[in-house]
């Protein structure tokens, strides 16, 4: 998909690692949305 390992994946979505604009382009590309898609909060994250 992007050359991107999984555990790398689960460490950023954790907050563990931090990622790249490179590796941000390449994974919005693989799964088809914006870059922005992928770091804009979702209306359902935000608690008050």
């Amino acid at each position: 998909m992007t050359d991107v390992s999984r555990p790398y994946l689960n460490r950023i979505e954790s907050g563990e690692a931090n990622i790249t604009v490179r590796q941000l382009a390449r994974l919005a590309a693989a799964l088809n949305v914006e870059p922005a898609a992928l770091i804009t909060p979702d209306a359902q994250d935000e608690r008050a």
